[in-house]
């Protein structure tokens, strides 16, 4: 699943009737799906079907959808819907980073 075409917010401005904005999902098998969203308008770099490998581009840190400022929302999920689904923990490559609601990821880069 994915979108590509919903345009970025003005900051301050949200889009409530596009709430992920373009939002790129990835099923990894045995019931774990990916959400990346609220990517820049156009910027989505992959399509359905597409083999997905860890360090590929999937898309830009945008402002789409109900996002008052660039930011990227990720999660994993037992399901490829981001509010019907269930959270759940994600198990990370280097296991010495803990990653918990307001923390920031050490590893990631833009």
């Amino acid at each position: 699943m994915k979108s590509n075409d919903i345009p970025d917010n003005t900051p301050g401005v949200m889009n409530a009737e596009e709430p992920a904005g373009n939002v790129v999902v990835i099923d990894h098998g045995n019931g774990e799906h990916s959400i990346t969203a609220h990517l820049k308008k156009g910027s989505v770099a992959v399509k359905k079907g597409d083999n997905v490998q860890q360090g590929d581009l999937i898309g830009h840190l945008g402002n789409s959808g109900n996002s008052s400022e660039a930011h990227l929302h990720f999660q994993v999920s037992d399901g490829p819907d981001l509010f019907t689904s269930r959270s759940i923990q994600i198990r990370w490559a280097d296991q010495s980073q803990s990653l918990t609601r307001g923390n920031s990821f050490q590893g990631l880069t833009n």
